[in-house]
């Protein structure tokens, strides 16, 4: 039997290949961020496909000022099967062009070789002074106090889109919540589902998760994903809704897999963002891998049958 793959293979296919081309003149960069494959794109088409109804909405609801955060920046670029993308600190610049732009733009990474590269490269694809751009070389937690380390409401009229893409359990649940509380933001966080479930049962991991979920509650929970859910949507919401969240799977090798979570306040956001989900969720990593080599070989980009 022959199906013809429609809407969303084509969709994530040709994302991919728009971001691909995006970091054209990067090629032949050596200095990557390590430890990705064909599974972290899932990532980049979920943030490059938001940021257009965020900008629209946020704008539309009068915010004076948009910033774009991210804690966890590497070098901008991802190598995947050799073919060069942009890590999620350079997407938002890919949609410059489109009109969704942020006033502001906040990168930062532990790395200091990532970041002196970094600074260079979103240099490049901004091109142009009337952004705001700033580069750090800080930690996690650092960073998060330089950046929100401000009194809460001295910027209300302000909107945040903040990714945080750690490598492990870098995130803290406590500054973790002096991000989302208090202010308008949407936030993207990956959650190593498995990894954490594996940890669960290992002594000298008790303090990592400790300090990712806040508190010992993980040690009676049977679904550490639910949970730290859950905790995101009881931060206190002062005189703001309380945070939903959505998630997105991402299967990665053998029978692993993380979650990407997104959290707002924002009634619409979930909308656009849930869209985004369904579709994303349709391309299993058998089809993400066709997708991408459709999306950066020459010749190949062709609908899929199975």
């Amino acid at each position: 039997m022959i199906i013809l793959m429609v809407e969303p293979f084509v969709l994530v296919r040709e994302v991919i290949s728009f971001l691909h081309k995006s970091v054209a003149n990067f090629a032949s960069e050596q200095v990557t961020t390590p430890e990705h494959d064909v599974w972290s794109v899932k990532k980049l088409i979920a943030l490059y496909s938001y940021i257009k109804p965020y900008c629209e909405i946020m704008r539309k609801q009068g915010f004076k000022k948009l910033h774009y955060v991210d804690l966890f920046s590497g070098s901008g670029l991802l190598k995947i099967n050799n073919k060069i993308l942009p890590g999620t600190p350079l997407v938002p610049f890919t949609r410059l062009n489109d009109g969704y732009f942020f006033d502001d733009y906040f990168l930062s990474d532990i790395n200091n070789k990532f970041v002196v590269e970094l600074e260079k490269r979103a240099k490049t694809m901004l091109n142009s002074t009337s952004h705001s751009l700033t580069i750090r070389h800080l930690d996690f937690e650092n960073a998060v106090q330089e950046k929100f380390g401000i009194k809460r409401g001295q910027y209300k009229d302000n909107g945040y889109l903040v990714v945080l893409d750690p490598f492990g359990f870098d995130v803290s649940w406590d500054s973790f919540v002096n991000i989302l509380r208090g202010r308008s933001v949407d936030v993207s966080i990956t959650f190593m589902t498995k990894a954490t479930e594996r940890n669960k049962n290992i002594a000298h991991s008790e303090n990592s998760l400790n300090n990712i979920f806040g508190d010992s509650s993980w040690k009676q929970s049977a679904d550490l994903l639910k949970l730290y859910r859950e905790k995101i949507e009881k931060i206190p919401s002062e005189s703001w809704y309380p945070y939903k969240t959505t998630v997105i799977a991402v299967e990665t090798a053998g029978n692993s897999q993380y979650h990407l979570i997104f959290a707002s306040r924002a009634q619409g956001a979930h909308r656009p963002f849930s869209w985004i989900q369904t579709h994303i969720d349709k391309v299993d990593k058998n089809l993400l891998k066709d997708a991408f080599t459709g999306g950066t070989v020459p010749g190949s980009n062709i609908d899929h049958f199975t």
